[in-house]
């Protein structure tokens, strides 16, 4: 390969990249390509050892595993292949295929099996969610909801996980480990998690590949991965370096090496494969870590997470630092001197309007703290404006002792942290991610205000918000904040919501909208509003 290639890739100018590519695509199957590869997959190895060295200390087994077989391969079982061939499979991208099947159908119809129909492959195509940038080395699908894809925090749902498990096998890597165009119980890790269920009862799969981001892009997940000794995690991020010793035996996929996968059983390329290239996997990668879940401790210890490293308090995250420290100097001139000691807890409202339930929800909270902070949303994007909407919670709170009302600022439920909240009540909303802002709160916020304790309101109606609850469990621990959901308050057998209250608006119930908001709410809307419906 030329120096001055090298030098585009060593200088990051992917664009003169491509441009090379291209110049020399007609030449057997792509060394320049290769090569570039190779570079990017050290970078990936240099972050590997990293972790494989802290982790191994802590009794955590990681496995790196290659696919350089199918990279070579990628029309298998034809052994040479050109750029040329390649483009020319591009037709077989299921993008490409979705938008006129009926070319497709023979092929599909082998693809699937008998659950083909058109449906079924659009059903597939149009769930794979979209990814989302939270930060350098963090990017993940966004949580979705369907019939055959579905994804919370990062994780793709893996079927047949059991109700309790003690231990886990993770699963970092592309969409070989995500599932290219397979519903949720054919990836790969489920698979897998089938294998496991023969021999155990007590390990989990979690599969939490990402569609065509390399390791470099998503390493940062290991954060998020809650450890106990004896866990194991897999890293799949493209092709081992040559000097790998048996080097071989971790590429997952020599398995697709097999009489079973014909030129039916994959896309545009092997790799993308269906069914049942990700059974054959999934059995080879069960050869690979058996032996370390046979060595598992039940008497391991409590679970635990990798510190985050220093340097991550640079650029974005300095800028997020920088800004909680201004935030938290305004929050403490609101804070009563006699707050020196004593449990602290909080709780995030945007109150559109303030109701009984919200007021519930802090009187409960209150009882369980020393003293308590509000935090409603600043952001003006509501119904109601912020300044009504601050005054009526601490309106509706006056006689609380312990209780002080602050904004939110803009790292705590703004268009910064979670702008799909002001979303929220749109179709597709259920692919909001929400941890991003929860990991700032429980990074930034809560320590220095000594936070212990996160309040929130059971959601038994609204997807973002539940996704959001569900974040707050998974996360805030971690950073030595514990969650306590209640039980939502109601009126004649519903929830008593804002949604309702803006409901009763529209048609002029104010008897109705009495029996669900406090008496400071309920003047505030009649005079705002009922000239307007009389």
């Amino acid at each position: 390969m030329p120096v001055n290639a090298l030098n585009t890739v060593f200088t990051g100018l992917l664009g003169n990249v491509f441009k090379f590519y291209y110049k020399t695509k007609g030449s057997c199957y792509i060394e320049s390509k290769r090569t570039i590869k190779l570079i990017k997959n050290w970078k990936a190895e240099l972050l590997c050892r990293h972790f494989q060295l802290y982790l191994s200390r802590r009794g955590v087994s990681m496995y790196i595993v290659s696919r350089e077989w199918g990279f070579n391969h990628p029309l298998y079982p034809q052994e040479h292949t050109t750029s040329e061939q390649l483009e020319k499979m591009r037709r077989y991208r299921l993008n490409e295929i979705c938008r006129d099947q009926k070319p497709f159908i023979p092929f599909l119809k082998r693809i699937y099996g008998e659950k083909y129909t058109p449906d079924y492959v659009d059903g597939i195509r149009h769930n794979i969610p979209n990814k989302l940038d939270l930060a350098p080395g963090k990017i993940r699908h966004e949580n979705h909801s369907s019939q055959y894809i579905n994804v919370s925090n990062g994780k793709r749902y893996t079927a047949g996980n059991p109700a309790n498990s003690r231990h886990s096998v993770y699963l970092l890597g592309t969409c070989l480990f995500f599932g290219y165009a397979v519903e949720d119980k054919d990836t790969m890790a489920s698979y897998l998690q089938r294998k496991i269920n023969e021999v155990y009862n007590d390990w989990r799969v979690v599969n939490m590949g990402v569609m065509g981001a390399g390791f470099h892009d998503t390493y940062k997940a290991i954060y998020d991965m809650k450890f106990r000794k004896g866990d194991i995690l897999v890293i799949e991020y493209g092709s081992l370096m040559p000097m790998e010793e048996n080097g071989e035996i971790y590429d997952i996929t020599t398995a697709l090496n097999n009489k079973a996968m014909q030129r039916d059983s994959y896309f545009e390329m092997i790799l993308h494969c269906n069914h049942t290239g990700y059974e054959l996997l999934a059995d080879k990668l069960w050869t690979i870590i058996r032996g370390k879940l046979e060595e598992a401790d039940d008497s391991s210890p409590d679970p635990f997470y990798l510190p985050q490293p220093v340097h991550e308090a640079i650029g974005e995250e300095q800028q997020y630092h920088r800004q909680a420290m201004e935030y938290i100097n305004k929050v403490k001139e609101n804070t009563p001197e006699d707050w020196n000691e004593g449990v602290r807890g909080a709780i995030v409202m945007n109150c559109n309007p303030f109701t009984l339930g919200h007021q519930y929800l802090i009187r409960q909270s209150a009882e369980k703290v020393d003293h308590l902070y509000i935090f409603v949303v600043e952001e003006d994007k509501s119904f109601f404006p912020f300044e009504d909407r601050i005054k009526l919670v601490r309106a509706g709170t006056r006689d609380l002792k312990n209780v002080v009302v602050v904004p939110s600022g803009k790292l705590i439920i703004s268009s910064v942290t979670f702008p799909g909240y002001f979303s929220k009540d749109s179709p597709g909303s259920v692919g909001v991610d929400t941890s991003l802002d929860v990991d700032i709160f429980g990074r930034y916020i809560a320590a220095p205000l000594g936070i212990t304790k996160r309040f929130v309101g059971e959601e038994p109606i609204d997807v973002v918000t539940r996704s959001y609850n569900e974040s707050m469990k998974e996360i805030l621990p971690r950073y030595g904040i514990e969650v306590d959901e209640i039980k939502r308050k109601e009126q004649a057998g519903d929830v008593i919501s804002a949604s309702r209250v803006r409901k009763a608006l529209k048609t002029g119930d104010f008897g109705l909208i009495k029996s669900l908001v406090p008496d400071t709410t309920y003047k505030y809307l009649c005079k705002r509003f009922r000239e307007e419906h009389e």
